[in-house]
């Protein structure tokens, strides 16, 4: 209700502005539909031709980027080939570091790269990194061009490597969040390193702006494990 209404109010707006406000509200619309009550998926795609649109114009807008890797990265994989699904993910992915690269606090951008980052490092997954773009590798011919078995491993230690670097400059760009912070020490459990994410939260936990109870359970449950 408040981005239709936002919509309604946009006329007077500068067309940045305009395209902002409409691709946010296809935006909503679209991950409510998810949900069910309306076609979530279309409403999706809405979204992503507004921002393709907005970028054709003006590629330095970090919120047009935002939402284009936004759009993409919700649309449920199995509307699409498994290729397709892939070239959409990689747009995605893409679409997530320039908004990065234009600003580099833009911290919604990080949770989804790191996301996507810990999914490609692990080893069924069917996908793998190569460079900025991802690769399907879901029979021999994938495994193949991913280099083998061993090119595999290397591009999975690659993405692991990539999302934890993600999540200490998410750390960096918002220092008084716990979100960054428990986002890395669940990296590190994930990667079998609980020592490391007892170390994480414990140096976080000596900011007086991260005490909080929450990450004080965490700090107990990484240490049991450790």
């Amino acid at each position: 209700e408040s981005s239709q209404r936002a919509v309604e109010l946009s006329g007077r707006l500068p067309a940045r502005e305009q395209a902002l406000v409409k691709g946010h509200h296809a935006l909503a619309r679209g991950l409510r539909g998810l949900a069910g009550g309306e076609d979530g998926p279309a409403r999706l795609r809405e979204a992503e031709g507004t921002y393709r649109a907005l970028i054709a114009t003006d590629s330095g807008v970090a919120e047009a980027w935002y939402g284009l890797g936004d759009a993409l990265f919700h649309v449920p994989l199995n509307r699409d080939s498994a290729q397709a699904s892939v070239d959409r993910m990689s747009a995605s992915l893409q679409a997530f570091r320039r908004t990065l690269a234009l600003d580099s606090t833009f911290h919604l951008a990080y949770s989804h790269l790191i996301t996507m980052y810990q999914g490609l490092s692990v080893s069924n997954s069917g996908v793998v990194l190569d460079g900025e773009r991802i690769l399907l590798v879901a029979d021999s011919a994938g495994v193949r061009a991913a280099g083998g078995v061993a090119g595999l491993t290397a591009k999975q230690s690659a993405a692991r490597a990539i999302g934890f670097e993600l999540a200490r400059a998410w750390s960096r760009a918002d220092q008084d969040a716990t979100a960054p912070v428990l986002t890395l020490a669940q990296g590190f459990f994930g990667a079998g390193m609980p020592d490391s994410a007892v170390a994480t939260i414990d140096r976080a936990l000596e900011r007086p702006s991260l005490r909080t109870p929450g990450l004080t359970l965490w700090s107990g449950i990484y240490r049991f494990y450790a």
